[in-house]
């Protein structure tokens, strides 16, 4: 069975860059290191560390906020550059998102009368103690509603992580009217959210960018997850996901 890719959501570092690209890939793999020894009749293999490539490219427009001076101003950047990739990114739909780093770039390329593309790749999985590879999760906070007062988002049923595993997550500020909005990302046992635990606090942002916060490690034993906003804003757009590694 093949699928056709329609509707996928590019977000880098705050900026959604869904309606440049046609083009995306994110590969992750680990060298498979021999560990045959004189007992064994067949090679044996056990996988080592592991390693990430993403790629997108599209077509090129220029100007404030546009696609060639979001990739151009993190050009050659190595440390994480917080990515979400998703299937139309609605509340409770899975997404992946991974810290990426930024390689090469090309803004520039193609013939005289064609439409300009770009291509734009690099690595993932860098951050220090944080490097992790591809992160799936729920979306807690779609960025498609414009929120214009503090409130917090429809609860996410999602098995948290277990002793050995952390907890991530990522948040987007698209877009900000005002002077900052504060995400905090919350747990509780039951849906009704009775004495919610904050898991993740962003602190109060004040401009448009991505952010990955230290992961948590597990157990935690909590089902629903959920967003609280608050802070002195007119309007915001932000995407919010999470995901157990």
């Amino acid at each position: 069975m093949s699928l056709i890719l329609t509707d996928v959501r590019f977000l880098y570092d705050g900026h959604d860059l869904s309606a440049d690209g046609n083009n995306i890939g994110m590969d992750e793999s680990h060298a498979m290191l021999n560990k045959t020894n004189f007992t064994q009749s067949f090679n044996c293999f056990r996988p080592g560390l592991g390693e990430g490539k993403w790629s997108y490219a599209g077509y090129t427009a220029f100007g404030i906020g546009s696609v060639e001076e979001t990739l151009n101003a993190r050009r050659g950047i190595a440390t994480g550059i917080p990515v979400v990739v998703a299937k139309t990114g609605d509340l409770g739909m899975r997404a992946h998102f991974f810290s990426a780093a930024q390689g090469s770039l090309a803004v520039i390329g193609n013939k005289a009368g064609e439409i300009l593309g770009f291509t734009v790749e690099g690595t993932f999985g860098r951050g220090g103690a944080a490097a992790v590879g591809i992160i799936n999760g729920p979306v807690l906070e779609s960025g498609k509603i414009l929120r214009v007062a503090p409130g917090q988002s429809t609860p996410v049923a999602m098995i948290g992580p277990f002793l050995g595993q952390n907890l991530y997550a990522t948040v987007h500020l698209l877009a900000l009217t005002g002077t900052n909005v504060t995400f905090k990302i919350q747990s509780a046992a039951l849906v009704g959210f009775a004495g919610p635990t904050d898991r993740f606090n962003s602190g109060a942002l004040t401009a448009v960018g991505g952010t990955m916060p230290t992961p948590l490690a597990g157990p935690i034993t909590d089902g629903f997850f959920r967003v609280d906003w608050s802070g002195t804003f007119t309007s915001f757009l932000a995407m919010v996901v999470i995901g157990v590694l």
